[in-house]
């Protein structure tokens, strides 16, 4: 699963930096908040730092905390501890969970434009 995500992060999203320990890049929330800000999914990216001191990091995962709620994503207390403290694998499910949402969604959007017709051309048009 971890290269399934890495290669997601680096070949398709392209975050402002290469991933490459997933746990570690992770665990001061910053490109949690990128990834979602990519998607559109939080408006408030520029309460995001980049910074490695421990209120930074805990501000960072409590946004991040709160725009997975809005997706149906439970990311609690002790989830936070260990995201920040970069256990094995939790930083990972995460992002794989946020993917499958974002893809979801995605299908959804080409699902209701194909039904609505020839949508393209109603762009086109407009």
């Amino acid at each position: 699963m971890t290269n399934l995500i890495e290669d997601w992060l680096n070949n398709e999203v392209k975050l402002s930096k290469k991933i490459t320990k997933i746990e570690e890049d992770f665990s001061n929330g910053f490109l949690f908040g990128e990834l979602l800000h990519r998607y559109q999914q939080i408006s408030n990216f520029i309460d995001y730092k980049n910074k490695e001191d421990h209120e930074t990091k805990v501000s960072n995962l409590k946004n991040v905390e709160t725009s997975l709620r809005d997706l149906n994503v439970k990311l609690d207390k002790g989830r936070i501890f260990d995201i920040l403290n970069q256990k094995r694998g939790v930083a990972a499910r995460y992002l794989y969970q946020i993917k499958m949402f974002l893809s979801k969604k995605c299908i959804n959007f080409e699902n209701l434009m194909s039904k609505k017709g020839n949508w393209k051309f109603y762009i086109a048009f407009w």
